[in-house]
C-alpha cells in the first residue's frame, strides 16, 4: 500500500480538487432545493440584518445595502471554513483509518470548497454593484488577492483548532461561541466609529475587519484611494501568510497522532 509520505505535491492537489469538488456536490444533490441553498443562507441574513438595522445604521453608511452583504459572504466564508476544519477529521474517520494519504490533504479540500462557494456569491455581489449603481472599476483586480486573503486566514485558523479537535472534542462547540462572540466584534452591519466604545481600537484594527475594510475599499467605495488599501493588500497577505504556515506546520506535525486519538 503507498505510504501518505510518498505523494506528491501534484498528486495532493488533485486528490484534494477532487474531493472538494465531490463533496461540495454531494452536499446539495440529495436536496430538494439543490444548488439555491448556496444563494439562500446569506440571503436570508441579508434580509434580516437589514430589516433590523438599516433604520437605526443604514442612513449613516453610504451603499448600505452592499456594505452589509459584503460583509455577510466574507464572514460567511470565514466562519464556514473554519468551522468544517474543525469538524473534518470526525466526519472522515473512516477514510483516514483505512487510507494512508497526506492529512493535509483534508483542509485544502475544504478550503476549495468554501472557494467555490465564495466565488459564487461574489458574482452576485459584482451583479449587485451593477444594479445599484455602484459601478465597477480596474480595481476589481485586487478582489481576488482578498479572497485568497481571506482563505488563507479561515485555513490558518482552522488547521490550528484542527490540530487539536481530535485531543479536545470540546473545541468545536468553544468554537462556535467564540464565532459568535466575533460576528458581534466584526463589522459587518455597522461601521465601528459609529459605535464610540472602548473596544473600537480592537474592532477597527482586527484582521477580518481590516480584510472587509479592504474590500469594500475594492469594490464599495471605488472614489477612495487606492493606496491605502495598496499597502494594506501587501501588509495582509504577510499575515495571512504566516497564519497559513503556522497552520500548516502545526497541523502536520500533529497529523500523526491522528488515528491514535479516535
Amino acid at each position: 500500500m503507498t505510504r501518505s509520505s510518498s505523494y506528491s505535491f501534484g498528486q495532493c492537489a488533485r486528490i484534494a480538487l477532487s474531493m472538494g469538488w465531490s463533496d461540495f456536490s454531494l452536499q446539495y444533490r440529495s436536496t430538494a432545493l439543490g444548488m439555491v441553498w448556496v444563494f439562500l443562507k446569506p440571503a436570508l441574513k441579508f434580509v434580516v440584518l437589514y430589516e433590523v438595522f438599516n433604520t437605526l445604521l443604514g442612513t449613516n453608511i453610504r451603499q448600505y445595502p452592499l456594505y452589509l452583504f459584503s460583509g455577510i459572504i466574507f464572514w460567511e466564508h470565514f466562519s464556514v471554513t473554519t468551522s468544517q476544519c474543525v469538524g473534518i477529521l470526525l466526519q472522515k474517520q473512516r477514510l483516514i483509518q483505512r487510507i494512508p494519504f497526506p492529512r493535509i490533504v483534508l483542509m485544502w479540500s475544504v478550503g476549495w470548497t468554501s472557494f467555490i462557494v465564495l466565488g459564487i456569491h461574489m458574482a452576485i455581489l459584482l451583479l449587485a454593484t451593477l444594479i445599484l449603481g455602484s459601478g465597477i472599476s480596474p480595481r476589481i483586480l485586487f478582489v481576488s488577492a482578498a479572497m485568497l486573503q481571506m482563505t488563507a486566514l479561515a485555513l490558518g485558523v482552522g488547521m490550528i483548532l484542527a490540530a487539536y479537535s481530535l485531543r479536545y472534542r470540546d473545541i468545536g462547540h468553544a468554537w462556535q461561541i467564540a464565532l459568535q462572540l466575533l460576528f458581534w466584534l466584526t463589522p459587518v452591519f455597522y461601521r465601528p466609529r459609529l459605535l464610540e466604545s472602548r473596544i473600537d481600537d480592537l474592532i477597527r484594527y482586527q484582521p477580518l475587519s481590516i480584510l472587509l475594510r479592504e474590500v469594500r475599499t475594492l469594490l464599495v467605495y471605488t472614489d477612495r484611494s487606492l493606496d491605502d488599501s495598496l499597502w494594506t493588500i501587501v501588509l495582509v497577505s504577510v499575515f495571512t501568510a504566516v497564519v497559513l504556515a503556522c497552520g500548516i506546520g502545526l497541523y502536520q506535525y500533529r497529523s500523526r497522532y491522528f488515528l491514535h486519538e479516535y
